[in-house]
């Protein structure tokens, strides 16, 4: 195996796209160009790479410039080596990792996704560069969409009631690609979020630019009461075939009843699965750099039927 490595130009983003979405074991749509280029040019310095093993595009790392080197990625849910199915052997895969260490002066720290995400498991991954790295673990929840029934699966025997009950009473819960409906749920998602003071990692010009750009591989599902008014949503994105990824959750807690979050996940995962998707994403539920848990949120998500995982931060010493 001869490994070449060779710094990311902007003529190659089709092939490195088709590489980490159709050919790559662990890729997911937050590792293509075409989601970190909503970014404008001057937001993050690139610094990806490409390894090659001759003709044969072995891995891709997208990457960029920060304070103790390169991270993959600042501008990205996850990032790490996206690797071919061929090289994701210990062998081949151990050479590949030193050499991505080495060309950034083991100055690279990364964030990789829970492998639900992927065709394999990252843990030769985060085994390999943890020799060397400070593991930092952050639990997430998701949901197995391979039920018979996913309401039943609810632990919570409350939530199934008050689903029902909700949908028979004329609550609507459905996807959306409406801008105007993007727009309402936007400044919910705000009113949440001022509410522990802070705001959406996008802002509202971004995620229309995402709508448009990730086209089906994004969707708003939104909740309406038996009146029409959006009283809440959640905003997902189809991170790779064997998984979405729940980004946002909001509602209007001044019209928003209990039942306007449950309905609307739950409508989430029928989508979910009826793509052909395994899992859906909850997010991580944990805080301060993965050293809390905030236990009401994974109560709420496990009584859905979710399960947890983790997702791993592989960081340099401090």
């Amino acid at each position: 195996m001869n490994l070449d490595i060779t710094p990311y130009q902007s003529d190659w983003r089709d092939e490195w796209d088709e590489f980490v979405l159709k050919e790559s074991v662990n890729g997911t749509v937050f590792h293509t160009r075409n989601f970190l280029s909503y970014h404008p040019d001057d937001r993050f310095e690139d610094t990806s790479i490409i390894v090659c093993d001759g003709d044969t595009i072995a891995c891709v790392v997208p990457a960029c410039k920060d304070d103790h080197g390169s991270f993959s990625h600042a501008g990205s849910s996850y990032g790490g080596p996206v690797v071919h199915p061929d090289y994701y052997r210990v062998k081949r895969l151990s050479k590949i990792v030193d050499s991505i260490l080495d060309h950034y002066d083991d100055g690279f720290e990364m964030r990789v996704a829970p492998s639900i995400f992927g065709r394999r498991l990252n843990d030769p991954i985060v085994y390999m560069v943890g020799r060397t790295h400070r593991v930092v673990r952050e639990l997430s929840v998701y949901k197995d969409l391979r039920v018979n029934d996913l309401l039943e699966s609810f632990r919570s025997s409350r939530t199934r009631t008050t689903v029902r009950s909700a949908f028979e009473e004329g609550f609507v819960a459905e996807p959306t690609n409406d801008v105007s409906d993007y727009q309402a749920f936007y400044e919910i998602l705000e009113d949440n979020l001022a509410y522990h003071g802070v705001t959406p990692t996008h802002t509202l010009e971004e995620l229309i630019d995402l709508k448009d750009r990730l086209d089906s591989r994004q969707t708003l599902v939104v909740g309406r009461d038996a009146e029409g008014h959006l009283v809440s949503g959640t905003w997902l994105v189809k991170a790779s075939d064997t998984a979405w990824h729940n980004f946002y959750i909001a509602k209007d807690y001044d019209q928003g009843g209990h039942e306007a979050t449950p309905c609307v996940l739950y409508r989430s995962m029928t989508l979910a699965k009826e793509t052909g998707s395994h899992y859906l994403n909850f997010g991580i539920c944990t805080e301060d750099g993965g050293k809390t848990m905030n236990i009401g949120l994974f109560d709420f998500k496990e009584s859905l039927g979710g399960e947890t995982i983790n997702r791993y931060k592989l960081l340099l010493d401090e």
